[in-house]
C-alpha cells in the first residue's frame, strides 16, 4: 500500500565557508553542551507532522599531551533550549590518537512526538560534549544540520 507525503517545510543551517578548518569551537565537558546550530520551523506549524533532522560536523580529537587515547564526544539534539527544553536524541562518537583524529559524525532523527497542546513552531537546537576528564576536541567544520517536515 502505497503513502504519499508531503514536504511541508525545510530549514537548515550551514556553517558559512563549509569546509573542515572553517571554525574552531572547543568542546566543554558534560553536562554543559557546546551549542554549534539552530533551526526554527515555519510559524503555522502542525502537531500532527514529523521532523527530520540531519546533522554532519566535522571535529578533531586533541590527544597530544592530554594522556587520553581515545575522545568520546556526545552529540545532542534538543527541541528547544539545552537549557530548558526536552532532549529527543543523542549518540557518541569517537577518535583516536594519531590515524582516526579527524572525524566527520553525521546522524538523522525523526521528531514526532510534538505536545499537541502548543500552537509554538519548535526550534532544534545541535550541542555536542565530551564525556572524559581531561579530553579535548574541537569542532572545525564544516556544520550541517537540516530540518524538514513532512505532514504525517
Amino acid at each position: 500500500m502505497g503513502h504519499d507525503v508531503e514536504i511541508n517545510n525545510v530549514r537548515f543551517y550551514v556553517l558559512r565557508n563549509n569546509t573542515t578548518g572553517s571554525v574552531s569551537i572547543p568542546l566543554t565537558l558534560s553536562p554543559t553542551p557546546t551549542p554549534l546550530a539552530s533551526i526554527t520551523l515555519r510559524s503555522n506549524f502542525d502537531c500532527g507532522r514529523a521532523v527530520v533532522l540531519n546533522a554532519t560536523v566535522g571535529w578533531l580529537a586533541v590527544t597530544n599531551g592530554t594522556g587520553i587515547d581515545r575522545v568520546n564526544v556526545l552529540f545532542k539534539i534538543w527541541r528547544g533550549s539545552p537549557a530548558t527544553g526536552n532532549l529527543i536524541f543523542s549518540v557518541v562518537d569517537s577518535g583516536e590518537s594519531n590515524f582516526d583524529n579527524r572525524k566527520v559524525t553525521s546522524f538523522t532523527h525523526v521528531d514526532s512526538n510534538f505536545d499537541l497542546r502548543s500552537s509554538r513552531p519548535p526550534s532544534y537546537f545541535l550541542t555536542a560534549e565530551l564525556l572524559d576528564v581531561g579530553s579535548a576536541a574541537t569542532v572545525i567544520g564544516p556544520i550541517t544540520f537540516i530540518a524538514t517536515e513532512f505532514e504525517k
